[in-house]
């Protein structure tokens, strides 16, 4: 009659891992943008702009 009920235990929810996605393709695009933009700077210096 006493029989012992094992109530289970409480564990919290594992948190949420956040993704690097979202900033992988924002540097992948600043480095495209500063390529372009040094491209550009690379021939002004060197005078070979039309």
């Amino acid at each position: 009659m006493g029989a012992d009920l094992q109530q289970p235990q409480f564990q919290p929810p594992e948190p949420k891992k956040k993704s690097l996605l979202p900033f992988i393709i924002g540097g992948v695009a600043i480095l495209i943008v500063c390529a372009l933009q040094w491209s550009d700077v690379i021939e002004y210096i060197e005078g070979n702009r039309n």
